[in-house]
């Protein structure tokens, strides 16, 4: 199956998604990159190359970084995106996975806990963590061998991990080798969102830009113990992706198009300043890491239409995640 991802940009996210979910003919998935199908080591081409040639951030803007461990994901044309470790004490600027293009990493999610990808190395968006000894696939419940569908996982410090998968369904597991239960499911007719944890083990599930003909653009809430709860953004239609966190002040939410907008516990709002994206909130919650076009900054409530730039990002590639913590999540 083709990158969920990938196919979003060229398709729009719910075709990337409803690819996922159902058997599709040819001509829906050409739409796509051409598509192979089954977690299989033949479907990874001989003899590819990732496509990473440089770095994510110059030299100037590595220094100025502020304390902590920066987890981005990164590459050259969407196809190509790995992840990378960066920090300005000393000067890291590492690359930890090395898919072949169109092999990418299709998103992922740190914490003190791990990292937890979806990788679609051999074709298919599975579930793994990453380790410096390499990537170790997540396995169904109670077996040694298989892989895990799934996509845009998260990771709460504690360890428990949500992700959705093609049964329309998003699955929390305490653990990476945990028995997973469902927390919440979507009628078979609408395209499912994306999990992102919150304090407290909240779980905010965001629907993708493009909906069934009845559903309708509210963020879910799923509170630890269960009790679900409905976020009007008073979008018509969502981007991708959210941030959040167990320390943030708010959760911000993309619109497909405009400025960003950060939710607070209080039911206030802010928008974020015309330009800047949400990437990741810092580890005690109260400054926004933000990207534009041609710089990162940060964003904090104290001046709301301010950025503080930290300095260019090397361009054309993107960054399309990150995370930011205290110390490195590598294990």
């Amino acid at each position: 199956m083709p990158s969920r991802r990938v196919m979003l940009r060229k398709c729009g996210r719910s075709a990337a998604i409803a690819t996922a979910i159902v058997s599709v003919a040819v001509g829906a998935v050409a739409c796509a990159r051409g598509a192979a199908t089954g977690a299989s080591k033949a479907a990874r081409p001989l003899g590819a190359t990732t496509g990473s040639v440089t770095e994510p951030l110059p030299r100037s803007t590595l220094r100025r970084l502020p304390p902590g461990v920066f987890y981005m994901l990164w590459g050259v044309t969407g196809a190509e995106d790995n992840l990378w470790e960066l920090s300005s004490r000393g000067l890291v600027e590492r690359q930890l996975t090395h898919n072949p293009r169109g092999y990418e990493i299709d998103s992922f999610a740190a914490s003190r806990a791990g990292i937890i990808l979806s990788d679609a190395l051999y074709n298919e968006d599975l579930l793994a963590r990453w380790t410096t000894h390499g990537v170790q696939w997540m396995r169904p419940a109670g077996r040694k061998t298989g892989y895990v569908r799934g996509f845009d996982p998260d990771i709460r410090p504690n360890g428990q991990i949500a992700y959705l998968t093609p049964s329309n369904a998003i699955w929390l597991r305490r653990s990476f080798s945990a028995q997973p239960k469902i927390v919440y499911r979507y009628p078979k007719n609408y395209y499912p969102g994306s999990p992102t944890f919150g304090p407290h083990g909240q779980i905010a599930i965001v629907p993708p830009s493009y909906l069934a003909a009845t559903q309708k653009p509210t963020v879910v809430i799923v509170s630890e113990a269960g009790t679900v709860r409905f976020l009007d953004t008073g979008y018509s239609r969502m981007g991708y992706p959210t941030a959040w966190g167990q320390t943030a002040a708010a959760l911000v939410i993309p619109p497909f198009r405009g400025p960003e907008k950060l939710f607070f516990p209080d039911g206030s709002s802010e928008q974020l300043p015309g330009g800047w994206k949400a990437l990741s909130w810092n580890p005690d919650g109260s400054k926004l890491l933000v990207i534009s076009r041609t710089s990162l900054g940060m964003w904090s409530r104290s001046s709301p239409g301010r950025i503080n730039i930290i300095g260019p990002v090397n361009r054309p590639p993107e960054v399309i995640q990150a995370s930011w913590l205290n110390a490195s999540a590598r294990s």
